[in-house]
């Protein structure tokens, strides 16, 4: 049985985004739960203006570059709006699988 993959998505908003940032996050988080991705955990940065990180679970390193290429394509009806407002454009979305090794 393969482990779960979870992603990490980290990049830093243009401050002058925010607000339009934290209104398009909410059909960002329904959209990537609709791929059937485990819920979205949503952080700020407590020491960084600006940056935030998402956590998804997912069940394979498949759905992660499929979710991965979705959410880098500027193109995309679902997730290409938030790359304008990141201070790197699609540069700046920064994205990580990682394989848990302390939980089963």
């Amino acid at each position: 049985m393969q482990k779960p993959i979870v992603i990490f998505m980290e990049y830093k908003v243009k401050e002058e985004s925010t607000e339009t940032y934290l209104t398009k996050m909410k059909k960002v988080i329904e959209e990537m739960e609709a791929l059937e991705a485990g819920p979205v955990e949503w952080y700020e940065a407590a020491d960084q203006k600006g940056l935030y990180v998402e956590m998804i679970e997912v069940s394979s390193m498949k759905q992660y570059e499929y979710i991965k290429e979705r959410r880098s394509d500027p193109a995309d009806a679902a997730f290409g709006g938030l790359l304008p407002l990141l201070e790197k454009g699609t540069a700046g979305m920064n994205c990580w699988a990682f394989s848990r090794l302390n939980k089963k």
